[in-house]
């Protein structure tokens, strides 16, 4: 978001000259004395008019003196209550305080006096996106826009909340327009840069951002959105760059450090691991009430192993104490029929209904879901569309794009549509609409699939999971929700076009190579000392690692290896690739190695369905014993380990037990198809009774309660 316009953005002040019965401002730090005339009212102090007081409080607020404006603007409130422009510039001093809350009423309530100022429409618009909340400040834009067109920085503004509600289209054509009249605007030539590149306009986007550069930008936040340009073009390294060099020059930035928290969350491996954190810490420091820079902090903290279950568990509820608090008074009564054993209707709300890997887990549920006992309802939060997205739509009785509605109006779709039960599978990942769960719009809410914990909601009634995956009292207390026990977490579907197994590469190279196919973020130094350390103890052995790109990364592993003894010669390098190449990969690899405290999860049941095992540990959080899911429902008990020295432990074992290994290897494929994560018929039938308890107990007026799914 460009910055409030001007720096102390002000209506238009009319001044005429003094007239002889009007005081004036000259200056002085009292209102009541040494003014230009001398006239009094009855009780014999100077007479003052709310047009002096407004024309000394605006003195004060552009010299910075906001007390003192502060003051004045509430002493002309005084004698005229509704008097628009205080009530405005109070505001303003309001959100430059902090209390965002204040800031909104006020200005509303100048526009309510008096509609005839853009700028009241701009700087509500401002306060609204600083807010979070993107939607509304759109409209505030836009009718600043129409009654100003020649305001650059309102149409740039207006653009950039329209990207963020992934409104691509409108949101260029608003880029363009602020161009047209201020063309050499670097930050705005960088946001078109990242609008373009999201609309995939890539050529286009890389002249944009060639331009941003060639004006030579020196402010922060230019080089803040420049950073934002230059990832989304895929270049994340020089992105870092350009976000540090915007921390550098102001310290305060708030988009930078989001942007950059948000650039570390998926970046490489680093040698800092804690600092990913605490730069996410720090967008939210600086912006509290921005629910992105929260999800990215959850998530840094999730792939941290500096962070323990509690403090990930109390960062989790201060980001629902702080975004649903506000919210709960506001919470209706639902009217929905409590009849507990008619039709549900079920809403399933995401943004990875595409061609994503949430997109595969809930394909089976949507073709599985009896028809004549659950209306289905997708509420889809992108604007993407491809095979899989089509494919989704055919399944469900109702496809609802949400990506453009604000919250408020997608919570009243919601209740529009009577929906019973409610499901989140985004969690605190990108394009969530945890915000809209907090308005609870439906009597019964969960959380499924897409993130592997709490949502720190009260709003948030169940958490779907399996007996493998949270056991009871392993996690509970990390949970706001009740957990529910599904036959399976999720249902696998393995690639139509997967190979076959083939027999164990050990068995004929006479040495074992274990494998990485995870993401490189998930990478940290426990982690990687204890490969390290299971590579030192198994002669001869090698480190296969899948889907790494560029040069960097690969030279920090293998210096990082080399550091502990094992050559470079030990250690394989795969760049990323189709789905097919990526399975056949599969057939060099003897064992997998999982991460911490972060664990694989498609990762794992792709390598599983290709007869790879996976050593993993079993986590402290439900992000670190995904990988227990699949061992626990395969019989794989010995390849999950309690900690890290188990995890060697058990390594060196399984690498001298090549018998053992070759036999093992082609079952795994069996074993997958006989358990429920690979029965979808099962796992729907489980996900259905879950709903039917739940709604029950909602009908019987109980409060949720944690238990076991059966058929």
């Amino acid at each position: 978001m460009l910055p409030i316009k001007p720096k102390m953005p002000m209506t238009t002040l009319t001044q005429s000259k003094p007239r002889r019965n009007d005081p004036c401002f000259c200056g002085s730090g009292n209102k009541f004395k040494h003014c230009c005339f001398n006239k009094t009212s009855s009780d014999g102090l100077p007479a003052v008019t709310p047009t002096a007081l407004l024309i000394r409080a605006v003195a004060a607020h552009q010299a910075g003196d906001v007390d003192t404006a502060a003051q004045l603007y509430r002493d002309i409130l005084e004698i005229v209550p509704n008097h628009a422009d205080a009530l405005h510039l109070l505001g303003l001093i309001d959100f430059h305080n902090g209390d965002k809350i204040a800031a909104i009423a006020r200005i509303e309530a100048a526009i309510l006096q008096s509609r005839a100022d853009p700028r009241y429409f701009y700087n509500l618009g401002t306060v609204l996106s600083a807010s979070g909340r993107p939607h509304d400040a759109a409209i505030q834009f836009r009718i600043a826009v129409e009654m100003n067109p020649a305001d650059a920085l309102a149409h740039a503004n207006l653009a950039a909340v329209l990207a963020e509600t992934r409104q691509l289209g409108p949101a260029i054509a608003s880029f363009q327009a602020a161009l047209a009249i201020a063309p050499n605007d670097a930050n705005a030539w960088a946001m078109l840069s990242a609008a373009l590149m999201e609309d995939g306009q890539g050529e286009e986007a890389k002249i944009c951002l060639d331009r941003a550069r060639d004006l030579n930008p020196t402010d922060s936040n230019t080089l803040a959105n420049i950073g934002l340009a230059t990832r989304k073009l895929g270049d994340s390294e020089q992105a870092a760059a350009w976000l540090a060099r915007a921390i550098e020059i102001d310290g305060n930035n708030a988009k930078a450090f989001f942007n950059l928290g948000s650039l570390l969350v998926t970046k490489q491996f680093s040698d800092d691991p804690d600092f990913p954190v605490a730069c996410n810490r720090r967008a939210v420091e600086l912006n509290p009430d921005h629910a992105q820079a929260h999800d990215n902090l959850l998530m840094a903290m999730q792939y941290s192993s500096s962070s323990s279950p509690a403090e990930l568990f109390a960062q989790h509820c201060h980001f629902g104490r702080h975004f649903e608090g506000p919210l709960v008074a506001r919470w209706l009564p639902h009217p929905n029929d409590s009849d507990p054993e008619r039709r549900l209707r079920i809403g399933y709300v995401s943004a990875d209904l595409y061609n994503h890997a949430v997109a595969t887990f809930i394909e089976p549920a949507l073709a599985g879901h009896d028809s004549k006992a659950f209306e289905v309802f997708c509420y889809y939060n992108d604007i993407k569309n491809d095979a899989v997205s089509i494919r989704l739509q055919s399944l469900c009785d109702h496809w609802v794009p949400c990506a453009t509605l604000s919250d408020d109006h997608l919570a009243a779709r919601i209740r529009a549509d009577h929906i019973d039960i409610l499901i989140d599978l985004s969690g605190h990942t990108a394009g969530n609409r945890l915000m809209t769960f907090a308005r609870k719009p439906a009597p019964v809410q969960c959380s499924w699939i897409g993130y592997p914990g709490t949502s720190g909601l009260q709003a948030m009634d169940y958490y779907l999971a399996d007996r493998f995956y949270l056991p009871s009292g392993v996690c509970d207390d990390q949970f706001r929700e009740k957990i529910v026990r599904l036959p399976a977490s999720c249902v696998f579907l393995p690639s139509e076009s997967a190979p076959g197994i083939e027999p164990l590469p050990a068995a004929t190279a006479g040495k074992l190579t274990f494998g990485s196919f995870n993401q490189p973020h998930k990478f940290n130094q426990p982690t990687l000392e204890y490969w390290r350390r299971l590579l030192q103890a198994v002669p001869d052995s090698s480190l296969l690692f899948a889907a790494l790109q560029g040069s960097e990364i690969r030279d920090e592993l293998t210096s990082f290896f080399e550091a502990g003894g094992v050559a470079r010669t030990r250690l394989q390098f795969h760049d990323r690739c189709n789905m097919d190449a990526y399975l056949a990969l599969h057939h060099q690899v003897d064992i997998c190695l999982d991460t911490a405290p972060y664990s694989g999860g498609t990762t794992n049941l792709h390598a599983a369905w290709m007869g790879v095992p996976t050593l993993t540990f079993a986590g402290r959080t439900a992000a670190g014993r995904q990988g227990c899911v699949l061992n626990g429902h395969l019989g794989l008990d010995r390849f999950t380990a309690a900690d890290g020295d188990d995890f060697v432990e058990k390594g060196i074992a399984l690498a001298n037990d090549l018998p053992a290994l070759a036999a093992l290897r082609p079952t795994m494929r069996e074993r997958m198809i006989h358990s429920p994560l690979v029965q979808p018929a099962m796992v729907v039938a489980g996900l259905e009774a879950a709903f039917r308890v739940m709604w029950r107990r909602w009908c019987a007026n109980l409060p949720p309660e944690s238990f076991d799914a059966t058929r």
